[in-house]
């Protein structure tokens, strides 16, 4: 759980965070990204709305989504070894404390989560615990249909922004809303349907990992 706790205030001794370390066993590279969008904003978000029939997206498209929403543009390093970033998206503090994490579409039995490097614009097969997986799955497609889809989930580190700021709940969930905006803005400019996943897809999404590996379900979106 994640409640909303009480007003964010910025630390006086800003705690070292460390980034989330996930077991990636080798990566999977990613087209390079279209630049021929020339899409009008006032076009895109007039056109913004929720679809619940997907089809399968290439790679392609895939990569060009994750770039425009997720991509990292710049870091920065603090004295206290925290690394900060700038994206398209906003950020308490620039932290980003949401990490990405992709189902690409497959058939139901074959689905894996890929976790989205945005430092380098790839997918990375990472070891995730394979009972947990499938129950994940069925989870979110008790609440809408996954079939064709692709899976874009959020997992929250709530410690990475509270490494900065007190009470750093509200600020976080913050954070995954202004996500799912852009990524349904970026989705609407490449012309894929998407629609967020009411559900959090827990506890199965907890025991995808180690206990090493403090994240949170932030929720998701589908897209195809």
């Amino acid at each position: 759980m994640m409640p909303a706790g009480g007003n964010p205030e910025p630390r006086k001794n800003i705690k070292k965070s460390l980034p989330s370390l996930y077991q990636i066993e080798d990566y999977i590279s990613l087209p390079k990204p279209s630049k021929k969008l020339k899409a009008s904003f006032f076009e895109v978000i007039n056109n913004r709305k929720s679809e619940r029939v997907f089809s399968k997206l290439t790679l392609e498209q895939i990569s060009n989504l994750l770039w425009h929403s997720s991509k990292t543009k710049t870091i920065s390093i603090t004295n206290e070894n925290q690394i900060l970033s700038r994206r398209n998206a906003p950020s308490a503090g620039g932290i980003h404390p949401i990490d990405i994490f992709v189902s690409l579409p497959s058939d139901f039995d074959k689905r894996v989560l890929h976790y989205y490097d945005p430092f380098v614009h790839k997918l990375a097969n990472v070891n995730l615990k394979q009972p947990a997986l499938s129950l994940f799955f069925d989870n979110i497609n008790r609440n809408l249909s996954i079939e064709n889809s692709t899976i874009i989930w959020f997992a929250a580190s709530i410690q990475r922004t509270g490494s900065k700021y007190r009470n750093p709940e509200s600020l976080v969930w913050r954070d995954a809303g202004a996500l799912i905006v852009l990524y349904q803005l970026v989705a609407t400019a490449l012309q894929i349907n998407s629609c967020p996943v009411g559900t959090l897809g827990n506890p199965f999404f907890a025991g995808l990992f180690s206990k090493e590996i403090n994240v949170t379900s932030a929720g998701g979106i589908l897209f195809g």
